[in-house]
């Protein structure tokens, strides 16, 4: 893994390295500057070709890259280095003596391709999309906290077609349940359990009005009305029902040379069943 996160690490940097000095290298072309040379990665350089002006190679240390123009040296050049590399050069041509707004867009260039390098990613990704494990299932209840309002809250029948005031009087259900799916809170539907907490959360303690389904053991889904008043629970700040949503049990990773990694489990595989046992959310994996 290790081996691989370097390899990884070393690609994108020669990308970005790439198209930053691409940068300069088109902009330096562009304003006329004498380029000597184009490398990716740092020296020694390993091999390459002249092609024009210009020497186009590859250098041994891939931790980055460089444009070589004239009138561009980290120190000043004697006259003899000057004109050893660059006697040949017109003096029109140095960096140096080309004016502050070709210098300018010479520098940054480099950056302005990197950002638009990101544009381009990111618009295709969001085009492409990447498959996202889903972890979290609509408006089911994943778990309920023992001696919270949900497990404590009654559940009144609602018959097929009736009103939520013409629901099934006492003796009640208690306790809501894991698979329980949240219909509406007071009377707005809910299409995520996270609606369920803001609405504890934000309804000052007062009683909210839950429909819920359930569906027993024979298969059969029923509604239920079930008033809860949220409370603070512990050391926390917000009022809340107690209970946490439903999540798919999705592989994140495999730890190597790990039991699951020896039979064969992979990132995104589902756990559907464990021990014989339907698996339908993942506190059945926490072991």
């Amino acid at each position: 893994m290790v081996l691989v996160d370097i390899i990884v690490f070393i690609l994108v940097l020669g990308l970005l390295v790439f198209v930053h000095e691409l940068g300069h290298f088109i902009a330096a072309k562009s304003c006329g500057v004498y380029v000597d040379r184009f490398s990716l990665g740092m020296p020694p350089r390993l091999f390459g070709k002249r092609i024009g002006e210009t020497d186009y190679c590859i250098s041994a240390l891939p931790i980055g890259g460089y444009v070589k123009m004239a009138g561009q040296e980290d120190k000043p050049l004697t006259e003899e280095e000057r004109e050893t590399h660059y006697g040949h050069v017109p003096s029109e041509r140095w960096l140096n003596n080309k004016p502050r707004w070709q210098r300018f867009m010479v520098f940054a260039a480099g950056p302005l391709m990197n950002f638009v390098l990101a544009i381009v990613l990111y618009a295709v990704i969001a085009g492409v999309g990447a498959e996202i494990p889903q972890t979290e299932v609509d408006n089911r209840i994943g778990a309920v906290e023992p001696g919270s309002p949900a497990a404590e809250a009654p559940l009144y029948l609602i018959e097929d077609g009736a009103k939520e005031s013409e629901a099934e009087p006492p003796p009640p259900a208690v306790g809501w349940q894991m698979g329980d799916r949240i219909l509406s809170v007071d009377g707005s539907m809910v299409k995520n359990i996270r609606d369920l907490a803001m609405a504890a959360a934000l309804g000052k303690g007062e009683t909210l009005r839950i429909e819920l389904e359930r569906t027993g053991p024979d298969g059969v889904p029923r509604r239920y009305y079930s008033p809860v008043r949220p409370r603070v629970m512990e050391d926390e700040e917000l009022s809340r029902v107690g209970v946490a949503p439903f999540v798919t049990p999705v592989i994140v990773d495999v730890l190597p040379g790990s039991p699951a990694a020896q039979h064969g489990l992979q990132a995104g595989d589902v756990i559907t069943r464990m021990d014989d046992v339907s698996v339908d959310t993942s506190a059945f994996m926490e072991r």
